[in-house]
């Protein structure tokens, strides 16, 4: 496959899949890499961005911020309810320990 990538920051532009059907300025501006390419990490509120190092010849990702989906701020959500949930517990059985016990602690 033939990547295509900005020589200043590394940021691959696209992807060629089939080496025979790459055009003279593909071919200039890019690199032949073998192989498969890396899978990114699944990251919540981050985004992949992939990228190409001349140096070690390899692709590798790059983490941005994105805005949560709402399946995202739902799952978030919901763990923090349940670990307020807990706490209220835990706080409730502590006072009621101490009801009592006639409010001696």
């Amino acid at each position: 496959m033939i990547v295509i990538y900005d020589k200043k920051t590394g940021m691959v532009e696209s992807i060629n899949h089939i080496d025979s059907t790459a055009s003279e300025e593909e071919l200039k501006r890019g690199v032949k890499i073998e192989g498969e390419l890396p899978k990114p990490e699944s990251i919540t509120g981050k985004m992949p961005v992939m990228y190409f190092d001349e140096q070690k010849r390899e692709i590798y990702y790059k983490y941005v911020d994105r805005p949560l989906t709402a399946g995202e701020k739902i799952d978030i959500l919901t763990a923090e309810n349940n670990g307020l949930k807990e706490q209220i517990a835990l706080m409730q059985q502590a006072l009621d320990e101490i009801l009592l016990n006639g409010g001696a602690l």
